[in-house]
């Protein structure tokens, strides 16, 4: 039987065998390509077979990681958590903003306070952590996760660096109001050398209205004395307006200087939470989890390589 492909070509087949255009351009017909899918497909009956024949690597692989798991949560020694709050010094009374930002505060504390009362204290102790607080964000957290035993030693390490930084506070603060208290006894003085002026103006000038009611004075010298009495009265009318002036500008001063409050402390180094983080119970629960995902792919690797070891001696055998 010939077939005609094209105007002049002939290809010979043998009797009753038909040749699809698949097969003339080499590619898998609609069948062929069906059964090569099937045979790359998953079946989950043999994942499943797979499991069942190696289910004692499954079950030893994951007892082996929950015992680990367990013996590392039994290990750690017994923890507290420790935490202390100051409140940072203030300025202004409706807008209130720390002195100065609660990260600069953290920043120095964590880089510079808290290493300082390390080389300090004892050797041993862990090292203290700051932190801004949630709300509001002019609080402070000192915390400090130590060792059970140590507790005290811990609680006296964190009061020191609460003291330390309420102290450099107090050095911000003092150094922000110096120039306002500076200005405020100028005023004061100023205020007190208006007052004594105007009652020498005062004293003067009842003396002046005194040698006018004398007798014998002519009318040139009232004359003069009511001048000198004018200018007086206009002298003692210019102190008391500059002394409104100064005392007004004592007052807000005054008003300023009280809106600088001082850091505090808002909370006592106290114990907030007793045993390690992550707890025991969470790190059995993670042993078990990862004991089984790990034994599962410890199932199906040994799997492979027994499969892949089978391979090479089918494969050596067919050479030999």
């Amino acid at each position: 039987m010939w077939r005609v492909e094209g105007a002049m070509t002939k290809i010979p087949m043998p009797w009753g065998q038909h040749v699809t255009e698949d097969d003339q351009r080499g590619t898998p017909s609609t069948a062929r390509r069906e059964e090569m899918l099937a045979d790359d497909e998953i079946s989950l009956f043999d994942l499943w077979d797979v499991l069942m024949d190696r289910k004692w690597v499954v079950l030893g692989v994951f007892v082996l990681v929950v015992l680990a798991s367990g013996l590392y949560a039994l290990s750690r020694p017994d923890t507290v958590s420790l935490r202390a709050v100051v409140a940072l010094g203030q300025v202004g009374r409706d807008e209130q903003t720390p002195l100065p930002d609660a990260a600069t505060v953290v920043d120095e504390l964590n880089r510079m306070l808290i290493p300082q009362r390390m080389r300090e204290a004892d050797g041993g102790l862990a090292t203290p952590a700051a932190s801004v607080s949630s709300a509001p964000a002019r609080l402070v957290e000192l915390t400090v996760e130590a060792p059970a035993a140590g507790l005290d030693a811990h609680r006296t390490l964190l009061a020191d660096v609460a003291d330390a930084l309420l102290a450099h506070q107090q050095r911000q603060r003092e150094a922000l109001l110096a120039p306002a208290r500076e200005r405020r006894e100028r005023l004061a003085e100023d205020a007190a050398t208006m007052e004594e002026t105007i009652a020498a103006l005062r004293e003067r000038m009842a003396g002046m209205r005194e040698a006018q009611s004398a007798v014998g004075i002519g009318p040139a010298a009232r004359i003069a004395a009511l001048n000198a009495e004018a200018l007086i009265l206009q002298e003692l009318s210019d102190l008391r307006r500059e002394r409104r002036e100064v005392l007004g500008e004592l007052a807000e001063l005054e008003q300023e200087t009280a809106a600088v409050s001082p850091a505090r402390l808002v909370t006592e180094p106290a114990v907030t939470a007793r045993g390690s983080e992550p707890s025991a119970g969470l790190i059995l629960a993670l042993g078990v989890v990862l004991g089984g995902m790990l034994g599962i792919f410890a199932a199906f690797f040994w799997e492979f390589v027994a499969r892949a070891n089978e391979h090479r001696r089918e494969r050596g055998t067919a050479r030999h």
